[in-house]
């Protein structure tokens, strides 16, 4: 009894007129609810991409950088009905000087 008093407590000291984010759990139900509550930003994706051959033979390649929409997606706990909301990861290739992994223009 005396740690639900506890509990009680500690959810109910929040100072609501703060003008910081309290630090609770962005509970969702679906992606939407994570979308509707968080705006969308923008960031920089690089992909490296094939160019052509070069005169020994050899694959060339470049990095292509361009601005990309970021949201939130509801990231759902397993055995729940609900999620918390994560921000949605962007792939970036490393930058090297070899072409092997590097993508066709087509497959952008």
């Amino acid at each position: 009894m005396l740690k639900l008093f506890y509990l009680l407590i500690a959810l109910t000291s929040f100072n609501i007129f703060a003008n910081d984010k309290m630090m609770l759990p962005d509970i969702c139900y679906s992606s939407g609810e994570c979308q509707d509550r968080h705006s969308i930003t923008f960031e920089n994706r690089c992909l490296k991409v094939k160019t052509g051959i070069d005169s020994s033979g050899s694959e060339t390649c470049t990095m292509r950088c361009d601005s990309v929409p970021v949201g939130y997606t509801c990231n759902m706990i397993p055995e729940k009905i609900w999620g918390v909301c994560k921000r949605e990861k962007i792939f970036n290739m490393e930058t090297s000087t070899y072409c092997n992994d590097a993508l066709d223009p087509s497959d952008i």
